[in-house]
């Protein structure tokens, strides 16, 4: 339909029950009312950004990170395990903060983060951190990238984290969101690929190469 400014399509109500959700029967009604059809396992539909925006308008455009699981994370507790969470930063002001998972070194976050997106296209900081009842919270590792970079993978990917003996490994997805639209679909069990050290190293220095996007895992 063509749509005036502030004509809504026929037959929607406004509270999400008639909005379009594509597919039938289980994978339909798994999904949010508005939302694109949902990929297979495993897939990503690509990163949407603001029609009609330049890469430099982030008028209304958001980051969307997925911020998945963790594996192999270092051990810091005398007994039992670590009780990870993580902490994302975005540009100078923006924070997000998971839950923490008790008694694991292999957390599923499973975690969801939105940040305006701002026009100088910031790193994005991942801090993983063992959750400590009597001390300071120990720090697990990190990792910084422009995540811009990342959305064109179009899928999530193992990244590496650096600053700890052992750092262990994050599962994160990015995508830049226009205004109306609802992050993609995607199974938090599914096999993924891990980041090249050639990838790494254009992720964590704004995070492009000579055409723009970076190469991808293996």
């Amino acid at each position: 339909e063509l749509l005036a400014p502030g004509e809504t399509p026929e037959g929607y109500t406004g509270d999400g029950e008639d909005a379009p959700v594509y597919g039938d029967g289980a994978a339909a009604a798994g999904r949010r009312p508005g939302s694109q059809s949902a990929p297979a396992a495993g897939k990503q539909r690509p990163s949407q950004v603001a029609v009609g925006g330049s890469d430099d308008d982030s008028d209304g455009s958001l980051v969307h990170i997925d911020l998945i699981r963790a594996k192999d994370l270092m051990k810091t507790d005398m007994i039992g395990k670590s009780d990870p969470y993580a902490v994302l930063k975005y540009g100078p002001t923006q924070q997000d903060k998971t839950p923490s998972i008790k008694n694991t070194q292999n957390p599923l976050w499973n975690h969801g983060s939105d940040f305006t997106r701002e026009g100088d296209s910031p790193d994005l900081r991942i801090e993983v951190f063992d959750a400590d009842r009597f001390g300071k919270d120990k720090s697990l590792g990190h990792v910084d990238i422009d995540p811009e970079a990342l959305s064109n993978l179009e899928q999530p990917h193992w990244i590496p984290l650096k600053g700890a003996a052992k750092s262990g490994q994050i599962l994160v997805n990015s995508e830049l969101l226009g205004p109306g639209y609802a992050p993609a679909e995607y199974d938090p069990n599914g096999v993924y690929p891990t980041l090249s050290d050639a990838d790494l190293a254009l992720l964590g220095d704004g995070g492009r190469n000579g055409d723009g996007g970076i190469a991808g895992g293996k």
